[in-house]
């Protein structure tokens, strides 16, 4: 009886803790995404950025994607939800396990051609290992004018991109 109490104040202190150091990590995580984004050539915005410990997921709205050099809009989405999985943490590898994006919309054109065709020769993608699930939910799709494709769009309801989407675009 004394050792299952000594155990639950210890994890409640723990947890306490934990939820009182979470802002500052939530503001260091804003500010290297914010730098990581920079170093690619991509202006992001976003608010709320939320940790839900109980769920192991980080949210946050209102993400907004831009060309840093063209200054055009490459993404926007209203939510997104990124989970994080203990698993992969232990094992060394990317945490992130699953990407969910809802009400969403990619545009790509002439005007940001520099800035994919500088991605897709960094070789950004190579290094990171493997990529997280990416689910894209209630949004729309523009591509061009790029190159001899005049203009293509459509409405995505559910779409669960392949890593052959991904290495094609880095």
């Amino acid at each position: 009886m004394g050792l299952g109490f000594v155990l639950v104040v210890l994890l409640a202190f723990g947890t306490w803790r934990l939820l009182r150091e979470v802002p500052g990590l939530l503001a260091k995580a804003e500010d290297a995404i914010r730098e990581e984004a920079e170093a690619l050539g991509f202006r992001v915005t976003f608010r709320d950025l939320r940790f839900h410990p109980l769920h192991l997921r980080v949210s946050l709205k209102d993400l907004d994607v831009r060309d840093a050099v063209a200054d055009v809009p490459l993404a926007h989405a209203d939510h997104v939800d990124v989970s994080i999985s203990p698993r992969r943490i232990l094992a060394g590898k990317l945490p992130v396990s699953r990407i969910l994006v809802r009400t969403f919309s990619v545009q790509a054109g002439e005007a940001n051609r520099p800035l994919l065709e500088k991605l897709r020769a960094s070789g950004e993608g190579e290094k990171g290992g493997a990529i997280p699930e990416i689910l894209l939910v209630d949004g729309k799709v523009r591509v061009g004018p790029l190159g001899p494709l005049a203009r293509w769009e459509a409405m995505a309801w559910g779409l669960r991109p392949s890593v052959a989407v991904y290495l094609a675009l880095l």
